[in-house]
């Protein structure tokens, strides 16, 4: 299964929500229960949602409850092993498992993809919201939308 990387520079939230969407549409649940040991076999994610590298900021940041993608997320009944809890700065080893990396940005005033981004010579796909700090359900019924066009034609 290839891996796919979500990065919004500007609002870390659309992108752990496209994690938590993709994964969830992409096998439903992560977990699959079985009757031997512990009961659940894990899936690997197949989807990260990831920040872009800071020197002065924490490789983790956890989530927090009142983070407004936990709404969302609650709202389409997807389930905790669909996303990681935590906030994660992008790292070189899993930049160089992507097959692809989907970069969101603002339309009005793009955010330049970062170097490093580019070097690694990976598939990027850009897309371009209007407002993409403010979260709504539009903005997320279109990524949802996006992510499921996405998975058919691939």
């Amino acid at each position: 299964m290839s891996l796919v990387i979500f990065i919004c520079p500007e609002n870390q939230y659309l992108s752990k929500y496209c994690e938590a969407f993709y994964n969830h549409i992409n096998f439903g649940y992560i977990r699959s229960s079985t009757y031997t040991g512990a009961g659940y076999t894990s899936r690997k994610k197949v989807a990260l949602g990831r920040l872009l590298k800071k020197k002065n900021e924490p490789d983790k940041t956890p989530m927090k409850a009142t983070d407004p993608t936990l709404d969302r997320i609650y709202k389409k009944t997807i389930t905790n092993d669909c996303y990681d809890h935590s906030y994660y700065q992008i790292v070189d080893k899993e930049l160089d498992k992507a097959d692809l990396i989907i970069y969101m940005t603002d339309s009005k005033k793009p955010k330049r993809v970062a170097k490093y981004l580019l070097a690694k010579k990976k598939p990027m796909v850009i897309w371009k919201f209007s407002g993409v700090k403010q979260e709504n359900d539009t903005k997320y019924d279109l990524i949802e939308k996006l992510i499921r066009k996405m998975l058919k034609t691939s």
